[in-house]
């Protein structure tokens, strides 16, 4: 009997020992699992927030370029990576953070591009819409994407010279060309763009930092901004200049028609509808367009001018209106992988 509890006791204490040994590596590895995921997420917070205060760097200095590094951060330290996603395309940015804690090393991408406060535009002119319904003018028309400068004079031959107009489906070039081929001048005449930027893609910014917000018929004198201080005019419900206007910078109209007399305009103008599928455009007296001209309807576009239009392609004047569009823009991350 004596014999048969040492030998239960003996297997007792064996069995116990085997199980603490078994919790106790249990916890072992518990703890080291526990330790190593812990330093990986700190390596990871590490890299996050160094790839954080690069991203505001690079939106403060579009041009910054480079490998830097940060020997204290989060009881860490990383490495930050600023290049271009694709050689020789500044405003699509590549940010590599590596973030190091203890011996853990973790990895985040960010991928920077501009921001779509402001359109492209190839043509001095561009009709974006399934049809270019009419194209009616009587008078004198000038319609030319070659270069000038904001005063509306011809620079030399240069790359930044652009087409005379745009039109988004190829059957539409015959309501421009050979008819009014004299009157529009660019390194082509007729483009056919089906990308010709949609100015509602713009809108919400813009009207949010709109200068001017005008409604109605003017019949008086107008004038918005200078040169040297570009506005954002935005007009909607049913809109008439009938009076001298003169702006400088953007004028954006959210309407089916729009009608203007004697309306000069260095920069950018939009004339698109938020809630039909056609617009018409009609110029009467002179009408001066120094810069670019969008006339966006998703079914049909009608344009007709009578009197003088000149619609002249600037680089410079398209330049002033983008520093004033900058506050709807600027620099955006498109993606973000860690």
């Amino acid at each position: 009997m004596g014999k048969m509890v040492i030998i239960l006791i003996v297997g007792l204490t064996i069995i116990v020992g085997i199980i603490s040994a078994s919790i106790t590596g249990r916890t072992s590895d518990a703890s080291k699992t526990s330790a190593a995921g812990f330093t990986k997420t700190y390596a990871k917070d590490i890299a996050s927030s160094a790839a954080e205060y690069y991203l505001r760097q690079v939106k403060a200095t579009p041009t910054l370029r480079g490998t830097f590094s940060i020997s204290s951060i989060l009881d860490g330290s990383a490495t930050v990576q600023l290049q271009d996603w694709t050689t020789g395309v500044s405003d699509s940015i590549k940010l590599t953070s590596i973030g190091t804690y203890a011996s853990a090393k973790e990895t985040v991408t960010v991928k920077i591009v501009q921001g779509s406060s402001f359109p492209v535009l190839n043509s001095a002119i561009n009709f974006r819409t399934a049809e270019l319904e009419k194209f009616d003018v009587s008078g004198t028309l000038s319609i030319d994407g070659r270069d000038h400068d904001i005063n509306n004079v011809l620079l030399s031959p240069s790359s930044n010279d652009r087409c005379g107009a745009s039109v988004s489906t190829p059957g539409d070039t015959s309501q421009l060309v050979p008819s009014h081929a004299s009157q529009i001048n660019g390194t082509q005449d007729v483009l056919v763009d089906a990308a010709i930027s949609d100015p509602q893609t713009f809108a919400t910014a813009l009207i949010s930092n709109a200068d001017y917000t005008l409604t109605g018929t003017y019949t008086s004198e107008q004038t918005w901004g200078s040169p040297s201080s570009p506005k954002i005019v935005y007009c909607y419900g049913n809109v008439k200049f009938k009076g001298n206007c003169t702006g400088w910078g953007i004028l954006l109209i959210n309407d089916d028609k729009f009608s203007d007399k004697n309306l000069t305009f260095y920069g950018l103008v939009m004339l698109y509808n938020a809630s039909d599928t056609e617009v018409k455009w009609e110029s009467k007296g002179q009408m001066t367009i120094v810069g670019g001209l969008i006339l966006s309807g998703s079914s049909e576009v009608e344009y007709k001018s009578s009197g003088q239009a000149y619609i002249h392609y600037s680089k410079q004047a398209l330049d002033l209106a983008k520093t004033r569009s900058s506050g709807g823009g600027g620099l955006v991350v498109s993606n973000w992988s860690d």
